[in-house]
């Protein structure tokens, strides 16, 4: 079930790696985990960062769907409160705030890594 429930996206770029790659770092004598570690899995990282930064956004996103289920979250709470001072539009403007301002720290913090993540391991150019 797992793997029918994978992502194109990661899908197409798990597959994206050369596997050329790991057969010469095997060749020279890395085992095959060291080749993993330092040749395959920098390479992976470095480009499922935005399709994971895309996937936990969208998941921060609906969350608010899950309220409709029965979970009490940062909607669910903005309207708890709004009802008892009937105040619908202060709160609900302050929930799109917390929304706005988690979303963004996420998107920030995952800019920051894919920043780090290819300044590391892009080719050097001669």
């Amino acid at each position: 079930m797992a793997e029918t429930s994978q992502s194109p996206p990661l899908y197409t770029k798990t597959a994206w790696t050369n596997s050329g790659q790991y057969e010469a770092a095997v060749t020279v004598g890395m085992t095959p985990f060291r080749a993993m570690k330092q040749i395959v899995v920098p390479q992976l990282i470095a480009n499922l960062l935005p399709n994971l930064t895309n996937i936990l956004l969208d998941l921060v996103k609906d969350t608010a769907l899950v309220y409709n289920i029965g979970i009490v979250e940062i909607m669910g709470q903005a309207n708890i409160i709004s009802s008892l001072g009937f105040k619908y539009l202060e709160t609900y403007l302050d929930a799109l705030i917390v929304y706005i301002v988690i979303c963004w720290v996420i998107a920030r913090l995952f800019q920051l890594t894919e920043f780090l993540m290819r300044r590391r391991y892009s080719p050097v150019n001669a």
